[in-house]
């Protein structure tokens, strides 16, 4: 299942346009501040452990980036993104353990930058 960057609820960031090659050409950057969140409400059928495929790109110029993951109000390390250049989308994939119904998935700031296109959660 696709949720889209620009859907999800974000504070402290905000949502880029005309992102060249982004699905449906919207992301969401600027999660620079320790403060800065992109929440997704991710919804699957039964408990256990799942794969999380972030689409992102990472144009910083000091190397890999990361966000923090939180899972439902509990930190769960953190998304690393290799060097790619901006508009340059590649996925980094991670293991998340869900609970059946809606869970809270939530990036934050963490080393240099990176926007979000879209996470896949199967």
């Amino acid at each position: 299942m696709r949720y889209e960057a620009e859907d999800a609820d974000f504070a402290r960031a905000n949502a880029r346009y005309a992102a060249g090659g982004a699905s449906n050409g919207v992301v969401v950057g600027g999660i620079d501040f320790a403060d800065s969140r992109v929440t997704f409400t991710v919804r699957v059928p039964r408990a256990g452990e799942y794969r999380l495929f972030t689409r992102f790109a990472n144009g910083s110029d000091g190397g890999a980036a990361s966000h923090t993951l939180t899972v439902n109000g509990v930190a769960s390390g953190a998304v690393d993104y290799p060097v790619t250049g901006w508009d340059n989308w590649q996925v980094s994939e991670r293991s998340v353990t869900l609970k059946a119904g809606d869970n809270l998935v939530s990036y934050g700031k963490g080393a240099l930058y990176a926007e979000i296109d879209a996470i896949d959660v199967a």
